[in-house]
């Protein structure tokens, strides 16, 4: 299987390094991090490393824990190439990280995470990055949570 985990440099990863390593079957999967930066602009070398450094943070203590994971940096519009990377990736599955929000208008999701919602071919999971903050993921207990 592969999963296809778009991280923007805000989030807490965490979030994902608990998802990854508490779910059945993910980390015999293959996990691809890809960081897309936003155009126009926002792509000086300083941004590049960072997000860079960023990533591999993030695959470090997965591939740690036994998973198979590479990272990708993309630019561009976020939901278009994080779509296009899916289906060019032909990914199983796309999990994405979520920050609670106050609820905008009609839309309660943030919006790169509503356009890939309505525009992939794969299933997308969302995950709060509230469990960074150490709270267990729903159904597990602390003594279970990792």
């Amino acid at each position: 299987m592969k999963i296809l985990v778009p991280l923007d440099c805000a989030s807490h990863g965490q979030a994902v390094i608990q998802f990854c390593t508490s779910m059945p079957g993910v980390l015999d999967s293959i996990i691809i991090l890809t960081h897309v930066a936003p155009l126009p602009g926002s792509v000086d070398r300083g941004g590049v490393e960072r997000a860079e450094h960023y990533v591999s943070e993030i695959a470090r203590p997965l591939r740690a824990a036994g998973a198979h994971v590479l990272y990708m940096l993309r630019r561009g519009d976020p939901a278009t190439e994080i779509v296009a990377l899916a289906r060019m990736l032909e990914a199983d599955l796309i999990v994405m990280l979520a920050r609670r929000k106050q609820r905008h208008g009609d839309r309660l999701l943030g919006g790169v995470i509503e356009a890939v919602v309505l525009h992939a071919e794969q299933p997308v999971v969302t995950i709060n990055d509230i469990v960074s903050a150490g709270t267990a993921l729903p159904g597990r207990d602390e003594r279970t949570a990792a």
